[in-house]
């Protein structure tokens, strides 16, 4: 059920650093969220999975990618979630840079497929796109306006493909105390929408400050694993 923004002290205490997390939203919102299991609180962490159907951009330098795979983590007690592995179409677990990352080599069902300035992946010169700094924490909370976000701490895209003059492009993209938009689905399950962005926008190794996006590219249904019907409060 959400509630006036007045967190008990004790579960200040058992936040920890989560409680200050939420102080960076405190600003511009009154109401803590909470995720439900079959319509109850869930006290207890419970693992989920969330499509994943990204674009991430570095508008300074005009380039982007469009990725896809699998979110995994939990959900857990008072709002708190965590993302704590990537994989990649065929399900294998994406490592950070210089490990296996999502990939785009011009086959039928590419990890990551080329936009904005890059060029389509080859085997020789595939499109690549890397999470980094896994686990990445999260928080739940409602804005005034009614609209629920997902308040992530940091998180982090490594990216590499070829531009236009077959130049390798490589970058980094990092997000702190960036959030998103998720609604309840009509289907039992928590969606984050078409056209939604990280917000505010990352700093970039190639673009700087304020250049990086992360956007949902198609509809993003998470769910839990247990088949139990997943929604917000």
């Amino acid at each position: 059920m959400k509630s006036l923004y007045m967190i008990p002290l004790l579960l200040f205490a058992w936040l920890g650093p989560w409680a200050s997390l939420a102080g960076v939203a405190s600003a511009e919102t009154t109401l803590t969220a909470e995720w439900l299991a079959n319509g109850k609180s869930i006290l207890e962490n419970r693992p989920f999975k969330i499509a994943l159907n990204i674009l991430i951009e570095d508008k300074a330098a005009n380039a982007a990618i469009i990725c896809h795979g699998t979110l995994l983590g939990t959900v857990g007690f008072a709002g708190i979630d965590s993302t704590t592995e990537v994989l990649n179409v065929a399900k294998e677990k994406v490592a950070g840079i210089g490990g296996l990352g999502l990939l785009g080599t011009g086959g039928k069902k590419p990890d990551c497929e080329a936009s904005t300035s890059c060029a389509e992946g080859t085997a020789a010169a595939p499109i690549q796109a890397w999470p980094n700094g896994l686990p990445w924490g999260t928080f739940l909370f409602t804005m005034q306006n009614g609209e629920d976000l997902d308040l992530a701490e940091k998180t982090t895209w490594d990216i590499d493909c070829l531009v236009l003059g077959g130049i390798n492009f490589e970058d980094a993209c990092e997000f702190s105390d960036s959030d998103i938009h998720v609604i309840n689905s009509s289907e039992g399950n928590v969606e984050i929408p078409s056209g939604s962005e990280m917000e505010p926008l990352g700093n970039c190794s190639f673009g700087g400050s304020g250049s990086g996006v992360v956007e949902i590219t198609s509809g993003s249904k998470m769910t839990l694993e247990s088949g139990e019907s997943l929604s917000i409060t």
